[in-house]
């Protein structure tokens, strides 16, 4: 007779997430090797699944993680999808909406942990789920910050109340550097810090690239420029910088990627009669492979910002070689030093800027040594390897209740 070997329990997490961000999709394949159920619902009632998740729904291999789709919730959220941006944003139905659709998830699926990525469309809802559940039918919880969740929005008295209720329900918070931790605290989070970990989940290893002398970077002359404005990018101010020192750049082409419409328009117009190419790459337009190569063609890559987190572009730059320049509104201590494997700028429109891009575009020495120190910071903290030894354990830690 055959002995039955006890499968262990196969725990349930509900997700609630941004259906079409690689950032989800990234955390779910780096679980993908974890005996777990995973019911994702989708957080933004307009945006389609991602092709990966999408692959990875179809993919029902019961001796590892096995994901699914809050599909009734899914198809009413994206019927009624209009309606529901319109009037179950934060300040009309604050998430009530949404927060029901995710209550009755947790009724039917009965979730040992509930996983929030992101705060204002996932967190504030998952909140109106919550808050009147026992201690007793309440399963525990996870928040997952993105990018400007904290630094951002609780500069604004609405948004500073509703995350004190969203960081009151939560038991595990997962940020991506001590600034967030800080602001958390002074936000009344009382639950239990996990390390941080970057969200976008790591570049694979075979793509990173592995300087071997100067001449590899000298020869780069391209310029690699996130393209935001809007509320937050500060695209325009990097420009007109750049524009300072245009005589300095004849040869170089700039790469605007991500690119808004009117940061293009102000680009050509900057750059009109001089000797510096303009090349634009709109929003939605490069794939990671394309981004990863333009970052490896690239001298120096600026990202200028009003508020972020830890941005991807940046560690993707730097595991390309290129030197990073980012404001100080973003996570960046730790990653790089600054004025010597990357350059942090703390106000845009500060003449000094221009003078400061000039000395290290110029720099091959400088860009190399960087390149070299930053390829090894990013090979031990960023590779898809690193970052999935350590994803791979957080729902193990969090679901069994023990200190990391």
């Amino acid at each position: 007779m055959t002995a039955t070997v006890n499968q262990p329990e196969r725990k349930k997490i509900l997700l609630v997430a941004m259906p079409d961000s690689i950032h989800v999709a990234r955390w779910l394949a780096a679980n993908s090797a974890n005996n777990l159920d995973v019911m994702i619902f989708a957080s933004s009632p307009m945006r389609r699944v991602h092709p990966r998740i999408l692959q990875m729904l179809s993919n029902r291999n019961e001796d590892r993680a096995v994901f699914g789709l809050n599909l009734r919730a899914h198809k009413l959220s994206f019927l009624f999808a209009i309606p529901l941006w319109i009037f179950d944003r934060p300040f009309l139905l604050g998430g009530r909406v949404r927060g029901l659709l995710i209550s009755r998830a947790i009724s039917r699926f009965k979730p040992d942990l509930v996983h929030t990525m992101e705060s204002q469309n996932g967190g504030y809802s998952s909140y109106q789920a919550l808050k009147n559940k026992s201690n007793e039918r309440r399963p525990k919880t996870l928040l997952t910050l993105f990018g400007s969740d904290l630094f951002w929005f609780s500069k604004f008295e609405y948004h500073q109340r509703r995350l004190r209720e969203l960081l009151a329900t939560t038991d595990f918070l997962q940020a991506e550097c001590a600034r967030d931790e800080t602001l958390a605290k002074g936000l009344g989070f009382s639950g239990e810090f996990l390390p941080l970990l970057p969200v976008s989940a790591g570049i694979p290893s075979e793509s990173l690239f592995e300087p071997t002398n100067v001449d590899e970077i000298s020869a780069r002359k391209a310029i690699a420029i996130k393209g935001y404005a809007g509320k937050w990018g500060l695209a325009k101010e990097g420009l007109d910088s750049l524009g300072e020192i245009s005589s300095e750049l004849a040869g170089y082409t700039l790469e605007l990627y991500s690119c808004d419409p009117k940061v293009a328009e102000h680009a050509r117009t900057v750059f009109r009669g001089t000797d510096v190419a303009v090349k634009v790459h709109p929003k939605f337009t490069l794939s990671h492979e394309q981004m990863l190569q333009l970052f490896r063609r690239s001298r120096v890559a600026i990202a200028l910002s009003r508020s972020d987190g830890l941005p991807a572009s940046m560690l993707e730059a730097m595991s390309q070689g290129a030197f990073p320049v980012q404001t100080s509104s973003a996570c960046v201590d730790g990653w790089f030093d600054d004025g010597v494997s990357g350059l942090i700028v703390n106000e845009p429109g500060d003449s000094n800027l221009a003078r400061k891009l000039k000395q290290v575009i110029e720099s091959s020495e400088l860009l190399s040594a960087a390149a070299k120190k930053n390829s090894a910071t990013i090979r031990a903290r960023y590779s898809d390897q690193a970052i999935a030894n350590y994803a791979s354990q957080i729902y193990k830690e969090v679901l069994q209740n023990r200190n990391l």
